[in-house]
């Protein structure tokens, strides 16, 4: 599996961690111009030198067709950067799902994945009174 991260910040360095034994081959980073060199030099020096590819360019990662891409850097991101990959085709997983509460947002995002034929999903966890409600046949 090939994936794409929109920001290498706490959400995807965690992610990156975790998924050290899983069946990722390959992992394209997304990061500000700015951050790219720093990054690039960060991660060859890590245990996940030759798996991990950085850009700054988003017109990048969308070349490297990703099987799927994971925003982990805020809901700006998922705004700026998540109709562009939905319309290559490219599925979407958001961490900022706070940002789908904006109607405009969602509506975009809906028709990005219409036209491109992706999926877009939204991943966060329960709060904590609901899985106790949940866990009691309540919710």
């Amino acid at each position: 599996m090939h994936l794409g991260l929109v920001g290498y910040g706490n959400i995807g360095r965690t992610l990156t961690g975790l998924l050290e034994k899983a069946p990722v081959s390959r992992i394209t980073v997304l990061v500000r111009a700015a951050y790219r060199d720093a990054l690039a030099g960060e991660v060859q020096d890590s245990r996940a030198a030759g798996r991990i590819d950085v850009t700054g360019e988003v017109d990048a990662l969308v070349a490297a067709r990703p099987d799927v891409a994971v925003e982990c850097a805020g809901q700006g991101a998922l705004a700026d950067f998540g109709p562009v990959m939905l319309r290559a085709g490219i599925p979407v997983i958001a961490a900022s799902v706070g940002a789908l509460a904006d109607a405009a947002l969602f509506d975009a995002l809906k028709a990005a994945a219409q036209r491109g034929g992706a999926q877009r999903r939204a991943r966060t966890r329960f709060l904590p009174a609901f899985e106790q409600g949940r866990a009691r046949g309540r919710a």
